[in-house]
């Protein structure tokens, strides 16, 4: 008889440790969800990096003609008389 009593523990905590809020397959799920967010927040931390650049360029100071130029065409639509304009047709895949 205390074998059996025995073997009711052991299956209860053996569906514990694999069922729940805290049980191996939520730790596993948790492990994912952290690489991912880890991904994320290195993509975003490129981003701001790349913004930061970008607002050094344009900040009086150290101001690229260049770049504000490009800008303001992208921006705007400008265009200068001398350039010359190549329409592609769009990729359609």
């Amino acid at each position: 008889m205390p074998s059996f009593g025995i073997a009711i523990m052991i299956m209860y905590f053996s569906y514990h440790a694999l069922s729940g809020d805290q049980s191996v397959l939520k730790w596993i799920a948790y492990q994912q969800m952290e690489i991912e967010a880890k991904s994320e927040l290195a993509g975003l931390i490129r981003h701001h990096d790349q913004l930061l650049a970008q607002n050094r360029m344009l900040r009086l100071e150290s101001l690229d003609e260049d770049y504000l130029d490009e800008r303001i065409r992208a921006k705007l639509g400008y265009v200068h008389p001398d350039d010359r304009i190549i329409r592609l047709a769009p990729f359609t895949g």
